[in-house]
């Protein structure tokens, strides 16, 4: 994989104004796809949330000495983001807070921690660079890595069965987004750049209703979206 490819946000020398504003609009379009959410699953951020986006700031500055991708930070602070499972590659994951990913991360260190050392998967056990963004109900997660290297930023499946990091699923929370939405618009497949790298997670296409809005990701045939009013 080249390793340019594999940083963090998208163009060489982009912004963190261009940053913030392609994150807000990739999710405008996912958002457009989406069935409407219950309050409960709507995140409004806001000033409240600054507290728990400076705590993870902190500790990753102070672990790693490097600053959280500007592109997951703009995501954080996205206002009324949809909390259901709508994250490829499987469905199932949902955003974790910024002031639960402190949290979640401590947790799945533990566990590695708590697993035989003579376990064949104990070299590739969760380890303190890895992030969790999002959690699904089995217990598999969408983590960044934080090491400050050319993979710094790269969004990895995390299966919580088979330890490993693999080929990154996306090289950046931007292009995660930017897949989700090209896919969602246009019916066709996600984790084109996943698959194009080697990676070992298949292709996936929005499986919509009949009120075009996004069910699930499956393979095979997707369903073609009708244009979006004004679209």
């Amino acid at each position: 994989m080249d390793a340019k490819d594999a940083r963090g946000v998208g163009g060489v020398g982009e912004s963190t104004r261009a940053v913030a504003e392609r994150v807000r609009r990739a999710w405008e379009q996912i958002a457009d796809r989406l069935p409407p959410p219950a309050p409960w699953r709507v995140r409004t951020t806001g000033v409240a949330d600054e507290a728990g986006v400076a705590a993870v700031e902190h500790r990753v500055r102070d672990e790693f000495g490097v600053s959280l991708p500007p592109d997951l930070l703009a995501l954080w602070r996205l206002d009324a983001v949809h909390a259901g499972d709508w994250l490829p590659p499987e469905g199932t994951c949902t955003l974790v807070l910024p002031e639960e990913t402190l949290a979640l991360r401590e947790f799945m260190l533990g566990l590695a921690a708590d697993e035989d050392p003579d376990d064949p998967q104990w070299p590739d056990r969760f380890t303190e660079d890895l992030l969790p963004i999002a959690s699904s109900p089995g217990g598999d997660s969408l983590v960044v890595r934080l090491r400050p290297d050319e993979y710094h930023g790269n969004v990895h499946f995390w299966d919580h069965e088979v330890w490993g990091l693999g080929v990154p699923l996306w090289p950046s929370v931007a292009a995660m987004l930017d897949d989700a939405a090209s896919a969602l618009l246009t019916g066709g497949p996600a984790l084109g750049w996943h698959v194009a790298n080697g990676g070992d997670q298949p292709l996936v296409v929005p499986l919509l209703n009949a009120r075009n809005q996004l069910e699930d990701w499956g393979q095979g045939p997707g369903s073609v979206p009708r244009p979006l009013p004004g679209g």
